[in-house]
């Protein structure tokens, strides 16, 4: 496995900011998602950027953490009740324990051996009420599809093709993954993004003739995925999705806008 570098852990200045008004984001997602009052799990917290945008949002919940990270975690344990340098599975327990509404995993399942048979094990070490919510990437998203054209699929520090990742989804596969758990599904939200706005560049002018293709694929401008998994609820994967964000038309894209 890579190592991440140390200063990506740092929250940027206009970064909290930046998150909250940006329905495109996943963590913007969960901290609307996630009403008041309600228990919740960070697992993989990172650097505890989410706490911090609870607070930022002025939500009233109760927000544990666990992350693996010992840099991570030196700089998010203030910002939570109760923290834990580790891995969710070394803390079952504490799951038991505190019979959580939510567990938080954003952008966790990709870093993951086995995603399928740990969410599989996370759902019998949790109680019925616990609502599992899920942020991963979408590895078809139109700026990935046309760097691999030219025949490039280059890792970076944070993103989409972070180092770190160790599996990578489309719908089909991550749909496909959370059919075989059983479980209900409450939310499905496609987060989207300008194929020129992210941190994989591409030469868009060079793949003209591909464009307007891609462009009639709504998968092509999601660049995150998000679902909210329940044990309560009887709806599957084909519950409807919402999309959030505004993709970008061809003649922009052509334009550099």
């Amino acid at each position: 496995m890579f190592d991440r570098p140390v200063e990506t852990y740092k929250v940027a200045k206009g970064t909290i900011k930046g998150v909250l008004s940006d329905p495109a984001s996943p963590l913007y997602q969960v901290v609307n998602t996630i009403e008041d009052g309600a228990v919740v799990l960070d697992a993989g917290a990172g650097n505890g950027l989410l706490a911090m945008l609870f607070k930022a949002a002025r939500k009233d919940v109760v927000l544990d953490g666990i992350e693996s990270s010992k840099e991570a975690a030196k700089i998010a344990r203030p910002h939570y009740r109760e923290f834990f340098q580790g891995y969710v599975q070394d803390y079952y327990d504490i799951l038991k324990k505190n019979d959580y509404d939510y567990i938080v995993l954003a952008d966790v399942i990709e870093h993951i051996v086995n995603p399928e048979e740990f969410l599989r094990e996370l759902l019998l070490k949790t109680g019925q009420k616990t609502r599992i919510i899920i942020t991963t990437p979408n590895v078809a998203f139109g700026s990935v599809r046309l760097a691999l054209l030219e025949g490039n699929f280059d890792y970076v520090d944070s993103g989409l093709l972070e180092k770190t990742h160790l599996r990578f989804f489309t719908r089909t596969t991550l749909e496909k993954m959370i059919a075989n758990l059983g479980v209900g599904v409450e939310s499905v939200k496609f987060l989207q993004r300008r194929f020129d706005s992210t941190e994989i560049p591409v030469r868009l002018k060079r793949n003209v003739y591909i464009l307007p293709r891609l462009m009639r694929d709504e998968l092509a401008s999601t660049y995150q995925f998000f679902f909210v998994l329940s044990k309560t609820s009887t709806e599957k994967t084909f519950v409807k999705r919402k999309k959030f964000g505004t993709p970008v038309r061809i003649r922009d894209l052509l334009r550099g806008r």
